[in-house]
């Protein structure tokens, strides 16, 4: 997509985490000008949140809303290979012949409950999910930083399942379905807590006998350690032992059964 201002713009967005870059050519109209020799940027993303693209029938949107292990930093630049979960989830579908579309919502330092970079997942429920047309599913991630800030925030298991029955209650009012994901493990995280482990325990206890959501997903299991269950595979994270790296966000995409979308 080939943008030209011809004045001055002060609405730009910044996404650190995106790893597509944003050429920025000479001054002038260069839209309809191939070949031009551009600076790079790989933090902006100005003016553009999404493309709808005209059909010949409205296809089913699965959004996958979460914070920075769904927003996926850790897929290298350029790499030929889907890596972003959602990504591997997409290409998957739409080789089983699938007519479903998968939108992206994960925006890095998400929480589903108290703000804490930009807005939390319940306040930009309408805008990033209910607003978007033909939304048939929601892939829930969520909860992490939640619990990771819960030091500074004062939120409490209670407020965080909370903010989940919330969520679920508002999208399935839309007859949207919501598959929640188990959230995925964070020893040895810069804001781990042995507290905060029982957080996510609990949280994760509830999301599976909650018996609110249309679907459950282990996602936890998907990338935990078989021999240290709290930890995550270190073949699978970027060392920081809470991001998954590419290999593990494939495997994550790759485990998601098909069947939740019949």
């Amino acid at each position: 997509v080939s943008i030209y201002l011809s004045g001055e713009s002060t609405l730009v967005s910044v996404h650190n985490a995106q790893k597509d870059p944003l050429h920025i050519s000479p001054p002038g109209d260069f839209t309809d000008r191939p070949g031009w020799t551009a600076a790079e940027s790989r933090n902006l993303r100005p003016l553009i949140a999404g493309i709808d693209v005209a059909g010949p029938r409205q296809r089913p949107v699965i959004v996958a809303l979460g914070d920075s292990i769904t927003d996926a930093n850790s897929c290298p630049h350029a790499d030929p290979e889907p890596c972003r979960w959602s990504d591997v989830l997409a290409r998957r579908l739409a080789a089983a012949g699938k007519p479903h579309v998968v939108v992206n919502q994960g925006i890095g330092g998400n929480t589903i409950v108290v703000p804490v970079t930009g807005a939390s997942a319940q306040a930009r429920l309408d805008r990033d999910v209910i607003a978007i047309p033909g939304v048939s599913h929601v892939l829930l991630l969520e909860g992490i930083n939640d619990i990771g800030k819960s030091g500074d925030s004062g939120i409490t298991a209670d407020d965080l399942i909370a903010g989940y029955r919330q969520l679920t209650e508002r999208l399935r009012a839309h007859g949207i379905k919501v598959v929640a994901m188990t959230v995925t493990p964070f020893v040895g995280a810069n804001y781990y807590r042995p507290e905060r482990e029982e957080m996510r325990k609990r949280l994760n206890a509830w999301i599976r006998s909650a018996g609110i959501f249309d679907a459950v997903f282990e996602m936890e299991k998907v990338v935990a350690d078989p021999a240290a269950p709290d930890r995550l595979k270190e073949d699978l994270q970027v060392g920081d032992n809470l991001h998954p790296n590419a290999a593990g966000q494939r495997a994550m995409g790759q485990a998601i059964p098909l069947r939740l979308f019949d």
